[in-house]
C-alpha cells in the first residue's frame, strides 16, 4: 500500500510541477512582446530622428536590424509554443492516470487565439521594417 500511495503522490507532483511549467511558458509568450514592441519602437525613434542618421545606409541597415529581431522574436515565441504544447500533451496524459481533468477539456479552438495574435504583431513591424528596408534598396538604386 505505501508504494501505491508514494506512486500516486509522485504522479501529483510531476502534475502540479507540469501545471506550473505551463503556466511559465505561457507568461514566457506574453513577457517577450513588450521586449519586442520596446526594441522596434527603439528602432523607429531612431530612424525617424533624420539629425542623427542621414546616410542613407545606416537607416538601411537599421531596417534590417529591424526584419532580423522580428525574425528572432517570431523564431523564441513559435518555440515557446512548442515547449508549451509539449508540457499539455504531457498534462494530458498523466490526468488520465490521476482521473483530473483540467487540460484535456480546455475552450472551444478559434481562428484567432493568443499564439496568432502574438505571432501577427511579430509579422506585421517585421513586414513593415521590411518595406522600409526594400524601398531604400529601391531608391538607393534607382
Amino acid at each position: 500500500m505505501q508504494d501505491g500511495e508514494n506512486n500516486a503522490s509522485a504522479r501529483i507532483q510531476g502534475y502540479v510541477d507540469l501545471s506550473n511549467s505551463i503556466r511559465h511558458y505561457a507568461n514566457l509568450q506574453f513577457a517577450q512582446l513588450p521586449v519586442f514592441v520596446a526594441i522596434a519602437g527603439g528602432i523607429l525613434a531612431l530612424l525617424k530622428d533624420e539629425g542623427y542618421f542621414k546616410p542613407v545606409w545606416v537607416r538601411f541597415c537599421l531596417e534590417v536590424g529591424g526584419v532580423f529581431v522580428g525574425l528572432f522574436f517570431l523564431a523564441m515565441s513559435n518555440r515557446v509554443s512548442d515547449y508549451w504544447d509539449h508540457r499539455v500533451a504531457q498534462a494530458k496524459r498523466l490526468e488520465e492516470r490521476l482521473g483530473i481533468v483540467q487540460y484535456k477539456e480546455g475552450p472551444s479552438k478559434r481562428r484567432l487565439n493568443n499564439r496568432r495574435a502574438v505571432a501577427g504583431v511579430y509579422w506585421v513591424v517585421t513586414c513593415f521594417f521590411g518595406i522600409l528596408a526594400v524601398r531604400h534598396a529601391i531608391n538607393a538604386l534607382g
